[in-house]
């Protein structure tokens, strides 16, 4: 007859034979892999890590990971963990800089000066799609970086005499 075979999933998880994909993962979740070393998988994206959230990541690893798009569902998820690395999303090019977002980036102890020269600095930054951004954070932001980044309209007088002071 045929013998039930038991696999050791945990040990499996970097087999170099084994073609473990999204696909895969996704269809046998409930098995006991080692979601540490799957963490900086480039094939893991916010789909897996939202839909398996629950299950033994690495999260400094998934927050590092260069396939992850920090958008508010993942910022919310990470919110409550305790080794993610701020600094590595505020690093990430796809990082999605709104209102909500910046909040949530904002209340975290790691993000320092540095990392606001970073955010005044990144390619996703634009006031005109998010104008609230530039006055609730005004404080923080590095403003000489948001001249020089042409991160809004220097020509724009209003908006000249409101951060004057900045």
């Amino acid at each position: 007859g045929h013998i039930e075979k038991t696999w050791d999933y945990n040990a499996l998880t970097d087999h170099p034979k084994l073609n473990l994909n999204k696909k895969l993962l996704l269809e046998l979740a409930e098995k006991d892999w080692n979601f540490a070393k799957l963490s900086s998988k480039p094939w893991i994206d916010n789909d897996i890590v939202l839909t398996l959230e629950n299950r033994q990541w690495d999260w400094s690893l998934v927050s590092k990971n260069k396939s992850i798009i920090p958008d508010l569902n993942l910022l919310r998820l990470f919110e409550d963990k305790d080794d993610i690395n701020w600094r590595s999303i505020v690093k990430n090019p796809n990082l999605h800089l709104t209102l909500d977002t910046v909040k949530i980036l904002n209340k975290q102890r790691e993000i320092n000066e540095n990392c606001w020269n970073i955010l005044s600095n990144h390619k996703k930054l634009d006031f005109r799609e998010q104008p609230d951004l530039l006055y609730k954070y005004r404080n923080f932001w590095d403003w000489q970086s948001l001249v020089k980044g042409k991160k809004f309209d220097i020509n724009e007088l209003e908006l000249l005499d409101k951060y004057e002071n900045y």
